[in-house]
């Protein structure tokens, strides 16, 4: 597959921020680049783009929107190649799924709170050219 280094770059402040805990302003920078992508790179952005949204969710209360973006999000995570751009999809679709049935328990007990020290981390493997 041909790297766009323009979305390499992206993918990777975007990916700063993520684990930063600024998910509103990671969803942000991949918003950008994902306009105009189209095809594996477009479920790539979008999967991204709604995880790091649902976390966002999360940080403001509102676990019900976590579930829905967490699920829109994995589900375009699983469409495409699992270390498409270097970035490692399997361990972050694995905390994803946690955190579904988090948000899902959080609903049901009518509480927000949760651990801010199991949020995931993105793991992006450069590749090589």
């Amino acid at each position: 597959m041909e790297f766009d280094p323009e979305i390499l770059e992206n993918l990777q402040s975007g990916q700063e921020l993520f684990n930063q805990g600024k998910f509103f302003e990671a969803h942000e920078v991949w918003e950008e680049k994902w306009i105009n992508s189209e095809g594996d790179e477009r479920h790539l952005l979008q999967g991204l783009i709604q995880i790091a949204a649902g976390f966002y969710k999360l940080q403001v209360g509102m676990p019900n929107g976590t579930v829905k973006l967490l699920q829109k999000g994995s589900g375009h995570l699983r469409e495409i190649p699992s270390d498409m751009y270097g970035v490692l999809l399997n361990p972050l679709l694995t905390s994803t799924e946690k955190w579904i049935d988090t948000a899902r328990v959080m609903v049901d007990e009518f509480r927000t709170n949760y651990d801010e020290s199991l949020l995931p981390q993105l793991q992006i493997n450069l590749p090589l050219h």
